[in-house]
């Protein structure tokens, strides 16, 4: 099956408020690297084309919309940190299916601002790679999972009231693979701030998800899948204020 790169969607709600649309994988992952070297730089200078953009933000408030089932975990750290250190207020809103590297992005929200959809499904599990090699090449791919997976952890356990060993538990479900959680799940466990109550979600298309090797979902938590629906623009500049969008 092949992948395509996510989308990343910026874009002006008013003067003082920035949407940031995030759907698909993210970043550029680690089994495309050999495929496509032309590919490769294309899509490596539209993510860091969207990480500059993000960083150049100056509205009071943002909002990031995700629906993502993950991608690459550095990507996403970038992502993340270029998102925490905005002075504006942020808030992440997860919907359909929410996982992996996703929900790193999702913690960048500003204490208290991060929001769910009622029919969200949530999940964290442990960092997995690909590698080749010797012994000393694996135990060397090894410790560094081990420290991604202790410093993914911690982030968790850094936005909000608990430690890292929690959520180190929940990653190392399904042999580490982790396990589906609803949004009343994810916000028992400190993993959001707030449910949204809503009608109808779209969800992704599920297809890719044994390649990530993600756990079975439950059928009477499994949400319809779509098509992925967010475009990627040029940045453009109107009347003295900057419109972000990302192609």
């Amino acid at each position: 099956m092949k992948l395509e790169p996510g989308k990343i969607n910026i874009h002006n709600e008013s003067a003082e408020e920035v949407v940031i649309d995030i759907e698909g994988i993210i970043g550029y992952s680690e089994w495309w690297q050999f495929d496509d070297q032309e590919g490769k730089i294309s899509t490596w200078d539209k993510f860091k084309h969207a990480i500059d953009a993000i960083k150049g933000i100056s509205a009071a408030k943002v909002t990031v919309n995700i629906r993502s089932l993950g991608g690459n975990t550095n990507d996403a750290l970038l992502i993340h940190d270029a998102l925490k250190m905005l002075k504006a207020n942020v808030t992440t809103v997860c919907f359909g299916y929410t996982a992996s590297a996703a929900t790193v992005i999702a913690q960048a929200a500003t204490k208290g601002n991060r929001k769910i959809s009622s029919n969200c499904l949530y999940l964290i599990h442990q960092c997995w790679t690909y590698a080749m090699g010797n012994i000393a090449a694996f135990e060397e791919s090894i410790g560094m999972m081990k420290k991604t997976n202790e410093l993914i952890s911690e982030l968790y356990a850094s936005t909000c009231e608990s430690d890292a060993e929690k959520f180190t538990e929940l990653m190392g479900r399904n042999n580490g693979n982790g396990e589906w959680l609803t949004a009343k799940e994810a916000l028992e466990n400190g993993l959001v701030d707030t449910i949204l109550q809503v009608s109808d979600t779209a969800a992704l298309d599920t297809s890719s998800m044994q390649m990530f090797h993600y756990p079975e979902i439950p059928k009477d938590k499994a949400l319809a899948p779509v098509p992925l629906t967010f475009n990627i623009r040029v940045i453009e500049y109107s009347k003295g204020r900057r419109v972000l969008s990302v192609s």
